[in-house]
């Protein structure tokens, strides 16, 4: 779900926050918020379908293998506000 852009907002959001720590949280919040709307899709995805998590995991390995298509479908959420909620979440951890 990243892309080149994310890379240099997380860059310029680095150099204006010049604190490892929060960076570090900033970055794994960010991973985690990912995670999460991952497990979301293959959710929905299960619903959909009527399978089991693994036989989804395995349609969608094998249509990606195959460039046949994928049964789950991507979530399209801009990245620069996850990036934003994680900067921020970090920050008021840090502060406690």
């Amino acid at each position: 779900m990243t892309s080149p852009g994310d890379v240099k907002l997380f860059g310029t959001i680095g150099s204006v926050v010049a604190n490892m720590k929060v960076i570090t949280m900033a970055i794994l919040f960010y991973a985690l918020i990912q995670m999460v709307m991952a497990i979301y899709a293959l959710t929905k995805a299960c619903q959909r379908e009527q399978l089991s998590p693994w036989a989804v995991l395995k349609q969608d390995m094998i249509g990606y293998v195959t460039k046949t298509g994928s049964l789950i479908q991507p979530i399209y959420f801009p990245g620069a506000i996850v990036m934003g909620l994680s900067v921020i979440v970090s920050q008021l951890v840090e502060l406690v």
